[in-house]
């Protein structure tokens, strides 16, 4: 029996394909992380994540671009937040997921990642 191939993409997998996409780096899980305990300046973001500050102003807007992050100005600073608290869900799902199935976990994985997993875990 020969099943048949998909021939468009259906409703809604762009979307999320996206999002996927704009979360697949380590330093902006590292961002997400650090905001889901409250709200933070880019200064205190730079501090708490393994970046330069215009590193990470760089995945700040790439997220807030995205909708995943909401910002406002004080004076001179920008703070950052969480805007869309179901990306920390699906952020935790992926974690749990990872720390589940350790043998796919080690393939593959940067150093880098390595450190990301088990902070956030």
């Amino acid at each position: 029996m020969v099943l048949p191939v998909a021939t468009s993409v259906g409703p809604g997998l762009v979307e999320v394909a996206e999002l996927f996409a704009v979360l697949s780096t380590p330093v902006r899980l590292q961002i997400v992380q650090a905001l889901c305990g409250g709200e933070q300046s880019v200064s205190q973001l730079s501090n708490r994540v393994s970046a330069s500050r215009p590193n990470v102003s760089r995945h700040l807007q790439v997220l807030h671009q995205a909708g995943i992050l909401a910002r406002h100005r004080v004076r001179q600073q920008i703070f950052y937040r969480i805007a869309d608290e179901n990306v920390v869900q699906l952020c935790e799902v992926a974690c749990q997921s990872a720390a589940a199935h350790p043998g796919a976990q080690e393939q593959g994985r940067t150093t880098a990642e390595h450190r990301l997993v088990d902070r956030i875990l």
